[in-house]
């Protein structure tokens, strides 16, 4: 098969899309059934086209080096999986493979810097929006993609449409095991993170957010007791939640980041995986950017950035899940069944208000 090329409408619209969203958030949560929850949402700041693509095993990739070239590493589909694909190109910002890894790209802007292109590297080369889509096709488990990292290189392929901007990202690697990697580029170098947590926002770095938690360390669900001051004056709390008094609830990444931890890992014991996505949906609720509440100003245009879609994966049951700011009717992929439909890349509107073909809704 040819491999499937990039073009340049694409790059121009995945870098608005790192100019314009900057609230993505991602968690993580384990059932008693052994099932490993991944969940996510995008934030965007206009209204994005966007397609659930399934990819078989067998589909060819050739990494993109140069607006409309692509000279980089060749590669080819080991697991089949499924994702989202911004606009109508087939590749994926987000999915989960048949061996039960996931893979998700978040905006990192202000830090993301990757390797120059050289003679040296393009034949391991990749586009920035490429990794995820490499990761997904193959690799099984966290320990082999620190070991096949070494065999990729995401380098600098800028757009002249976007006054040569390279869309600037990081990303997070759960596996069915429970294991969590982040993955950055800063100044040229490739930098990897074990994420205990399973948790991810956007700037800064990743090191920086896990430092940052020691200062909400007085942070707890139990509610605070009642005290008493001197001449008998006694304190009691308003209401519920007075042990998270203090946690900050905007949106900006660091304060994301708090509170993804603090949902994420205060959530009662999940039984099963289909609990599990559930609760991953009602935690992922807190994160929820309606139109209107996070504005840009740029010049005279004001950017409205919102929650596009949120997405939940079952790693054990490779299901992928989701949901979008006009169809709130939560809908998923079997990628065990789907996968082995065709030989080609199948691709459904993700936007659609109808449901989609050979997908079936959520039932409680």
């Amino acid at each position: 098969m040819k491999p499937y090329r990039l073009i340049t409408v694409f790059i121009a619209s995945i870098l608005f899309l790192a100019q314009s969203a900057d609230a993505c958030t991602g968690i993580r949560v384990t059932a008693k059934d052994g099932s490993v929850i991944y969940g996510r949402t995008l934030e965007y700041g206009l209204p994005m086209p966007t397609n659930i693509i399934v990819v078989p095993s067998g589909i060819q990739f050739t990494g993109t080096t140069k607006p409309n070239t692509q000279n980089g590493k060749k590669w080819t589909v080991k697991y089949a999986f499924t994702g989202v694909a911004p606009y109508n190109y087939q590749v994926a910002i987000d999915g989960v493979n048949s061996q039960g890894l996931a893979a998700g790209t978040f905006l990192f802007p202000n830090y993301a810097n990757y390797p120059e292109l050289t003679s040296k590297n393009e034949s391991q080369a990749v586009a920035p929006w490429e990794l995820t889509t490499y990761i997904l096709s193959q690799f099984s488990t966290i320990d082999e993609v620190k070991k096949g990292l070494s065999d990729v290189t995401v380098v600098q392929v800028t757009a002249p449409e976007m006054n040569n901007s390279v869309p600037p990202v990081h990303y997070i690697i759960h596996d069915a095991q429970g294991n969590s990697l982040v993955i950055e580029y800063v100044n040229g170098q490739l930098k990897t993170y074990d994420d205990p947590l399973g948790v991810i926002t956007n700037s800064p770095t990743f090191d920086w957010h896990m430092t940052n938690l020691a200062n909400y360390i007085n942070l707890n669900v139990n509610n605070v007791p009642a005290v008493q001051l001197n001449n008998n004056v006694d304190l009691t709390a308003l209401g519920q939640g007075s042990g998270l008094l203090g946690m900050p609830g905007d949106f900006t990444p660091p304060s994301r980041f708090i509170r993804a931890v603090v949902f994420s890992q205060s959530t009662l014991p999940i039984e099963t995986g289909d609990d599990g996505v559930f609760r991953v949906f009602h935690i992922l609720n807190q994160f929820d950017i309606p139109k209107g509440s996070v504005r840009a100003k740029d010049g005279n245009q004001t950017e409205l950035d919102y929650t596009v879609w949120t997405s939940v994966a079952n790693l054990k049951d490779k299901k992928y899940y989701f949901r979008t700011y006009k169809n709130q009717q939560v809908r998923m992929v079997d990628l065990m069944k789907i996968s082995t439909q065709s030989n080609k890349i199948q691709t459904f509107p993700m936007t659609s208000d109808t449901e989609m073909p050979q997908a079936t809704p959520i039932t409680n």
